[in-house]
């Protein structure tokens, strides 16, 4: 059975979690409780950045902040080239064991998924999933995340306790996501499984330009996939309909003009789009244009125009397993935007994924995750 009242309970033991129970102690705040559903604190965070924790990025807002508050726990950072932070020692488990470090006087329990929180005139009780185990408090940090990786134990749990307490949650989806070609495996574009090509890309929701964003895309047997794509799966909250027809074009050769192109393959000496592209990629755009084998002048400015604008149909986006982020979560009008406070019930805040927050990859996300989680622990030791 859960025991005893606390000042503050925190639902959820990773990345916001553990920064507001941090925040929360450093700033005079006893008494907190962590309840974790998974059988250990921060297993998301050891996957950030393939083992490296991308946690902020030069960038972000409250890039300093952050900094300094790791550079508080004893864990200096670096910068690479394209504005990513990473822990000096390149190892996520640094960040894990120096936030469990400072926390090791603060009660944490593993393996309590809470399904219910229920307010009262003292606080809130909440319970754990499938037990009687409940445990009260005066004040409640919910940074239970999102739903996205629920092999990391979310499983949108904040937004059905935000509901449950009156609390305005916007419509969620998967976000830095592969997308889906629109016919699915069945698509003539499998056969570019594998290839990868730098491009410019935009997407499209019935033919009204949505988003761009630049990177390498990645080929799939069912879709495409990589950082630029990922990036721009967040557009597709913007849809007016779910039966809104997508389009994904990408630009190919985004150093060149369509011109450029078109004088390379008419100075070619026979090796057609592979001198520009990966020859995969070439040979499948060569395939749609019988005539260009005779040197066409006309197929040679289709060759060019594809280059620059290789539309692929899309049929939405893979679920979220394969989603690092969630788009939506609990409104922006419900909260305060610098402390997570709740302006319905000033002793509930919610931090990290749980809010509708969600940005381009790169180290963003997590930013807001730890940026967050200090804002609400440092909030709730020091208001009223």
């Amino acid at each position: 059975m859960g025991t005893g009242f606390h000042d503050l309970i925190i639902i959820g033991g990773g990345a916001s979690g553990l920064a507001a129970a941090v925040s929360y102690v450093k700033a005079g705040g006893e008494d907190v409780l962590i309840l974790e559903a998974m059988d250990e604190c921060a297993k998301k965070i050891l996957a950030t950045g393939n083992g490296r924790c991308n946690l902020s990025n030069v960038s972000a807002e409250g890039y300093d902040e952050i900094v300094a508050f790791f550079a508080g726990l004893g864990v200096l950072t670096r910068a690479d080239e394209e504005g990513r932070v990473y822990p000096m020692s390149n190892q996520a488990v640094a960040i894990k064991d120096a936030l469990l470090s400072f926390l090791s006087g603060v009660k944490i329990e593993t393996g309590k998924r809470v399904d219910k929180v229920v307010r009262s005139d003292g606080g809130f009780s909440v319970r754990a999933s499938g037990s009687d185990e409940t445990w009260a408090s005066r004040k409640l940090i919910v940074a239970s995340g999102g739903s996205a990786a629920p092999a990391f134990g979310t499983r949108g749990d904040s937004f059905s306790l935000a509901r449950s307490l009156g609390i305005e949650v916007c419509p969620t989806l998967p976000a830095l996501v592969p997308l889906e070609y629109k016919d699915g495996k069945d698509s003539e574009l499998a056969v570019l499984k594998g290839v990868r090509a730098k491009a410019d890309a935009s997407i499209f929701f019935d033919g009204e330009k949505a988003g761009e964003a630049s990177g390498e895309v990645q080929f799939t047997r069912d879709g495409i996939s990589g950082i630029v794509i990922f990036d721009l799966s967040r557009f597709l909250k913007f849809r007016k309909s779910r039966d809104a027809n997508i389009v994904v074009s990408l630009d190919l050769a985004p150093e060149l003009s369509k011109e450029a192109i078109v004088e390379v393959l008419k100075s070619d000496s026979g090796i057609g789009l592979s001198g520009v592209v990966n020859k995969k990629l070439a040979e499948y755009i060569e395939g749609r244009l019988p005539r260009f084998a005779r040197n066409d002048e006309y197929a040679i400015e289709q060759a060019a125009e594809l280059l620059k604008n290789f539309e692929i149909e899309i049929g939405g986006s893979k679920g979220w397993k394969e989603a690092q982020v969630t788009a939506g979560g609990v409104s922006q009008k419900e909260i305060d935007p610098i402390t997570g406070q709740c302006h319905k019930i000033p002793e509930l805040y919610f931090t990290g994924e749980a809010l509708d927050r969600d940005y381009i990859c790169g180290g963003f996300n997590l930013s807001n995750a730890w940026l967050t989680g200090i804002k609400a622990g440092t909030h709730a030791a020091t208001a009223g």
